[in-house]
């Protein structure tokens, strides 16, 4: 081969290389973007399954395993920068996938506390009716169950420290006031109490959840990427 041959050659493999270069590099530009989207859409079915909006956990499961592929797929494409490793761009990686690590940790607690508090949610308002309908004519007890339905369901939607106060004033005074239905009662309080409890863990899952570092972590390794993609 002569010497023009021999430049064209390298000509063509060089504006070949560039080109798998620039088309890995747009795809690794994709896998970010895919990441935001779906740690946002995660945040989001957090939100609709905290307020009893989602109907199962389907959703977050599927964008978890959504996440785990898209971070597999920046390792599997660029193992030079996204693996285990003493770059910045690696230990930025791997602060990175430690983040949803932890994120995925904790979206576990919060479904096993919510699916709890859930169950007690579904039970009380029932359990109420019941003993207005079997409870004696007492205006007093009938009030107290309507006060304890209506501040329980506020505090579901909205808890406040002197919500669960409330509560515990009007449960306390109903106890007091039973003439009958013991065992009805004790089953009633505690579903309250769990209720009161486990809304607690729920809303502060809920929000370690949805106001994790990933974003922040995300923007510090695409600019550590970005800075090592421009000096090449």
């Amino acid at each position: 081969m002569g010497w023009p041959a021999a430049l064209v050659l390298l000509a063509w493999l060089y504006t070949q290389s560039s080109q798998v270069d620039t088309s890995l590099h747009v795809r690794t530009v994709g896998h970010f973007e895919q990441l935001r989207q779906q740690d946002a859409r995660l945040n989001q079915y957090v939100l609709q399954a905290r307020f009893n909006l989602l109907r199962n956990y389907d959703p977050l499961v599927t964008t978890q395993q959504r996440i785990i592929e898209l971070l597999g797929a920046l390792q599997a494409d660029k193992p030079q920068y996204f693996s285990v490793g003493e770059m910045p761009v690696q230990r930025e990686f791997m602060r990175y996938r430690a983040l949803f690590e932890s994120k995925f940790s904790l979206i576990e607690d919060f479904k096993s506390h919510n699916a709890v508090l859930r169950n007690s949610m579904q039970y009380f308002p029932m359990a109420t009716q019941g003993l207005l309908a079997d409870v004696a004519k007492s205006k007093l007890r009938v009030d107290l169950l309507h006060n304890l339905l209506e501040s329980v369901l506020l505090f579901d939607a909205a808890p406040s420290a002197e919500r669960r106060r409330h509560i515990e004033q009007v449960l306390q005074e109903l106890i007091q006031s039973a003439t009958g239905q013991a065992q009805e009662l004790t089953m009633l309080a505690r579903h309250v109490a769990i209720i009161l409890d486990y809304q607690h863990e729920v809303d502060q899952l809920t929000k370690e959840i949805t106001q994790s570092q990933s974003t922040e972590e995300a923007d510090a390794l695409f600019a550590a990427y970005g800075a090592l993609y421009t000096q090449r």
